[in-house]
């Protein structure tokens, strides 16, 4: 139990769903212990919810973004924890590989995913992790997807510390963050670039096949 959240699923990626009490709507919590082991990711989620507070101001991005519902950075917890509501849909890359129509769906969600971080981009906010777990994809009853881009725990604007971890483990880093230089807009660009090789080769960007 986080406050008021009762913690109803175990935790992806840090992220617990929870319901709140006197409230049966959904929840996601995210957690991190307040411990110097920890403290790359105490930053990052001062910088998420510092980010998500700046995008609630701008209605345009509201059917791209979760909603931010709190933010507790308290001395007196174990744990700092953040709050967005929870997101139905489906992620990964093999849930992309199974859509009905592959070309045009992928092209459907991309599209969406290029109109959100166009907002975002405006606003100076690089996502910084764009990869297809960090994509809810959610199918319309009238056709398409709703799309929903989550997990902004590597966002970063001008104002944030251009310092960052190395993800040179990462399959589809960017070369900046195998680096752990600063991102910008064209990491973004980047990263949603390797999902479409991704999707239609097998492979990721930096160990397939060359031609």
């Amino acid at each position: 139990k986080f406050g008021n959240y009762i913690l109803t699923y175990l935790p992806k990626k840090r992220i617990y769903q929870a319901t709140k009490e006197g409230d049966k709507k959904l929840y996601a919590v995210k957690a991190v212990l307040r411990k110097p082991e920890f403290s790359d990711q105490l930053k990052e989620l001062k910088e998420e919810a510092k980010h998500l507070e700046r995008i609630s101001q701008y209605p345009a991005l509201a059917p791209y973004v979760p909603h931010l519902v709190e933010y507790k950075p308290n001395d007196d917890e174990s744990m700092d924890y953040l709050v967005t509501d929870w997101i139905d849909g489906n992620s990964n890359k093999y849930y992309w590989r199974s859509f009905s129509d592959p070309h045009a769906d992928a092209i459907d969600v991309v599209s969406r995913v290029l109109i959100a971080l166009g907002y975002l981009h405006r606003l100076g906010i690089t996502h910084g992790d764009i990869d297809p777990s960090n994509i809810i994809a959610k199918p319309r009853l009238d056709g398409g997807y709703d799309v929903k881009l989550i997990d902004f725990n590597l966002s970063r604007d001008a104002e944030s510390d251009p310092a960052l971890p190395s993800l040179k483990h990462k399959a589809d880093a960017t070369p900046e963050q195998k680096e752990g230089i600063a991102t910008d807009p064209r990491s973004d660009l980047y990263n949603l670039g390797q999902i479409l090789y991704l999707f239609y080769s097998g492979f990721h960007g930096d160990s397939g096949p060359r031609s």
